[in-house]
């Protein structure tokens, strides 16, 4: 089998589910739901999560 870009973006969807992963984001969703404050601050927190995962990913490659 030749890594071909549909054989390499096949297998990162299937290396992309995590089971760990999704029941760390429904806990951080449940987290940020519970702090009561304004809308834009939750998306505010969320984005930096996203962007603290994110830098993380790059870093480790």
């Amino acid at each position: 089998m030749s890594l071909t870009l549909p054989v390499i973006t096949s297998a990162a969807l299937i290396d992309s589910v995590n089971p760990c992963a999704i029941s760390v984001l429904l806990l951080t969703i449940g987290f940020l739901l519970s702090l009561e404050k304004s809308r834009r601050e939750i998306l505010s927190i969320a984005g930096f999560y996203i962007l603290g995962i994110f830098v993380t990913y790059i870093l480790i490659g």
